[in-house]
């Protein structure tokens, strides 16, 4: 099941606040971008259904886009999400959304947006020859963002990133959380301990990193 970009938006939101980071509206589209390409690397599935436009100022999920629109002035954070319910996020969106705020949350909104127009991006395909100050609602295709996240990856400095083998005892911890989410339904609600929330993050970047190695 996709879900909505609602529902990843206001995961963003949130989490950024309990970080006690802001998110402006810039911010907010440059992530649920991030996030995409991220998911779709991780774990082969869209984090979300709605297509994302190669607007002037980079990736833009237009839905997402009007519901924001009046949230706050320019450059202004966003005080509190805007319709979405990211209860139902299933544990491997959220871990991506953590992982993807983990290298980029503390970024500006104009950081972002040069990182993610740089050369040979799924936005600058997408727009062709089209110069950069013009207009433009060209969706960028899902193959795309996925076969530019399998050559690039998600860290913007991996080499900065000492590459890690998880221990037995932690993939068994990440395959026990796996285990409870799909269960739910009929178990008792599952509490989410720091050292399943720890292993989950670290089995995520192990996937990275041994990606990263089969790239070069």
């Amino acid at each position: 099941m996709t879900h909505s970009a609602h529902d990843v938006a206001a995961l963003l939101i949130q989490e950024q606040h309990a970080a006690g980071l802001s998110i402006d509206k810039m911010q907010l589209q440059k992530y649920l971008y991030l996030v995409q390409g991220a998911n779709l690397e991780f774990w082969a599935e869209s984090a979300f259904r709605e297509p994302l436009l190669a607007y002037r100022n980079g990736p833009v999920v237009k839905v997402v886009e009007q519901t924001y629109r009046d949230a706050a002035p320019g450059r202004e954070p966003i005080s509190a999400p805007r319709g979405g319910d990211p209860s139902g996020l299933p544990f491997e969106i959220v871990e991506t959304v953590r992982t993807v705020l983990r290298h980029f949350g503390k970024w500006t909104g104009p950081d972002l947006e040069s990182y993610v127009k740089r050369p040979g991006s799924p936005w600058r395909t997408a727009r062709g020859a089209l110069p950069s100050w013009a207009p433009s609602k060209q969706e960028i295709p899902i193959p795309t963002i996925a076969a530019w996240f399998r050559k690039t990856g998600v860290d913007p400095a991996p080499s900065k990133v000492e590459p890690w083998e998880a221990t037995d005892e932690e993939r068994e911890l990440a395959d026990q959380r796996r285990r409870s989410h799909d269960a739910q339904s009929v178990l008792a609600p599952f509490e989410m301990t720091p050292a399943l929330q720890q292993a989950a993050e670290r089995a995520i970047e192990a996937a990275r990193a041994a990606k990263s190695q089969n790239r070069s």
